[in-house]
C-alpha cells in the first residue's frame, strides 16, 4: 500500500458579477455582464467580460448570440498533492497552477409554431486555454482528459483546446397531460498535444441524441382531488469515448496493465444505446403530494465495452461496460 495524500486545509472561492439590460425596443434585448472569481488558496484570479443578445426578427422566430470568458478550477486535490519523484519531495508543486480559461461564442435560432412547441438550432466555438499540462515524462497529460482521480505531478498552464459543433432540439412542453423533447448534437473535442497536433480528447464521442417523454392520467381520489398514474421514458444513443489501448506484451512482462503511449487516446468504444423507462403514482392533497416512483435505469440491460485493462489472473485483454440495468423504488413528500 502506498500514501498518496495526507494533506488537511482549506480555501475559498469568491465570484462577483454585474449585469446590465438594455432594450432598445420591443424585439431586442441585450444583456451586458462581466464576472469576476477569485481562487484564495493561490490568489489567482480572472476578469471575464459577458454578452447576450436575442433579437425577434420576425413572429414566432428569434435569434440569440453569445460570448463571453469562462474559468473553471481543478479539484482541490490537484493543489495540494504532494510530488515524490526520485527520492526527492516537493510540497504541492502546483498549489499556485493558475486557472482554465475558456472563450465562448454561440448562435442560436428559436422558432415557436404554437404556444407547446419549441424548434432550436445552434452553432457553438470554445476555445480552451491555460490548461494544466504534465511536465518532462509527463507531457501527453492534459487535464481536459481527466475524468476521476488527481494529478500529483507537476502541471503548468500551457495546454490549449477547442470544443465547436451544432445542436439541435424540438419540445413539446407539458401540457394536456403529456410532454416530448428530442435533441441531436454533432461535435468535435479536440486538444493540441506537445508537439502542436490536434488530438482527440477522451470526450470526443462526436454525437449524442436522445429522446424523452412522458404521459399523465387521471386516477381518481377523495374530496374532488385527482390524484396522478404517470408514465415516462428516455432512449439515448452516445458516441463512443476515446481511450488509450492496452499493450498485451508489456503488461503480461509487468504483471500490471502497461498502456500503448503510441496511441495516446487513439481508441474509440463502441457507441452506448440505453433506454430507462418509469412509472409514478402522485396523491394529491390540498397541502402536500406524494409520489411513488419504479424507476428502471438501462431497461434493456446493455452492456457495451467501454474501456479495456489487463487481468493478470487471464493473462489478457479484459473490458469494462457501461452500468447494467439498475432499478430504483422511491418515495417522495412535496409540500
Amino acid at each position: 500500500m502506498q500514501e498518496v495524500l495526507n494533506k488537511n486545509g482549506n480555501s475559498n472561492t469568491f465570484q462577483s458579477y454585474a449585469q446590465w439590460k438594455l432594450r432598445p425596443n420591443a424585439n431586442l434585448d441585450v444583456n451586458l455582464g462581466f464576472h469576476h472569481y477569485y481562487f484564495a488558496l493561490n490568489k489567482n484570479q480572472t476578469f471575464e467580460p459577458r454578452l447576450g443578445v436575442k433579437w425577434g426578427f420576425a413572429p414566432k422566430h428569434f435569434l440569440n448570440f453569445g460570448a463571453g470568458l469562462h474559468s473553471k478550477m481543478e479539484p482541490i486535490s490537484t493543489y495540494i498533492a504532494n510530488y515524490k519523484r526520485g527520492g526527492n519531495d516537493l510540497i504541492s508543486p502546483n498549489k499556485n497552477l493558475d486557472l482554465m480559461k475558456a472563450a465562448h461564442l454561440v448562435l442560436g435560432h428559436e422558432f415557436y409554431p404554437s404556444p407547446l412547441w419549441q424548434l432550436k438550432s445552434e452553432v457553438y466555438y470554445q476555445y480552451i486555454y491555460d490548461i494544466p499540462q504534465g511536465k518532462g515524462e509527463f507531457n501527453e497529460f492534459f487535464t481536459v482528459n481527466q475524468n476521476e482521480w488527481f494529478a500529483d505531478f507537476p502541471l503548468e498552464n500551457n495546454g490549449v483546446g477547442r470544443n465547436y459543433g451544432i445542436e439541435f432540439s424540438a419540445e413539446r412542453f407539458f401540457g394536456d397531460g403529456w410532454f416530448a423533447l428530442t435533441t441531436l448534437s454533432l461535435y468535435q473535442s479536440e486538444y493540441k498535444n506537445e508537439v502542436g497536433k490536434w488530438r482527440n480528447t477522451r470526450f470526443n464521442s462526436q454525437y449524442t441524441s436522445n429522446l424523452i417523454g412522458g404521459k399523465e392520467f387521471s386516477a381518481g381520489g377523495k374530496k374532488g382531488k385527482s390524484n396522478t398514474l404517470g408514465f415516462s421514458g428516455k432512449l439515448g444513443y452516445i458516441g463512443g469515448r476515446w481511450y488509450t489501448p492496452v499493450n498485451l506484451v508489456e503488461s503480461r512482462k509487468e504483471g500490471t496493465t502497461v498502456l500503448d503511449m503510441d496511441n495516446y487516446f487513439g481508441k474509440k468504444a463502441d457507441a452506448i444505446f440505453f433506454m430507462n423507462t418509469a412509472v409514478y403514482y402522485k396523491i394529491n392533497k390540498e397541502k402536500t403530494t406524494q409520489e411513488i416512483k419504479f424507476d428502471i435505469q438501462n431497461t434493456t440491460n446493455n452492456l457495451t465495452p467501454v474501456r479495456e485493462y489487463y487481468d493478470a489472473t487471464t493473462n489478457k485483454i479484459e473490458y469494462t461496460t457501461q452500468l447494467g440495468i439498475l432499478p430504483n423504488i422511491s418515495y417522495r413528500i412535496y409540500f
